[in-house]
């Protein structure tokens, strides 16, 4: 079936690799749906391992949420496209400002910055 006028989707995801976050932002941006923004991230916290954990050491912790609404309406905005001085200048900034808002983890900072920059930059690789 398909998604009703005003009824919500919503996504849960993470993988520590750029370019996976680079094809879900594709996505949702050629969606049609529009992100519900918030100012910090939405987080599911886990202590269990993924299927694809079971033979590794690793364990995720944290999957970000997005809630996106369906809006026959809305039209996605252009992603800002930055050069790389200025786009480590921003992650710079907001990984200051996840410290300052208690993120002091890396993974916790790296989702904070995703969720800061998915709707709104073109993706980049981020360093922490």
């Amino acid at each position: 079936s398909i998604l009703k006028d005003k009824r919500r989707l919503t996504l849960v995801f993470h993988h520590p690799n750029i370019e996976h976050w680079k094809h879900v932002q594709r996505a949702i941006i050629s969606s049609g749906f529009k992100p519900e923004i918030t100012k910090e991230p939405i987080r599911l916290l886990s202590n269990s391992k993924t299927s694809s954990q079971h033979k590794t050491k690793k364990i995720t912790r944290g999957f970000l949420v997005f809630n996106l609404i369906k809006d026959s309406n809305y039209k996605p905005k252009q992603l800002q496209t930055m050069d790389r001085k200025k786009y480590v200048t921003l992650v710079k900034s907001l990984k200051v400002e996840a410290k300052r808002l208690g993120y002091l983890r890396k993974s916790d900072v790296y989702d904070f910055i995703i969720n800061r920059l998915v709707f709104k930059v073109e993706l980049q690789e981020i360093e922490l």
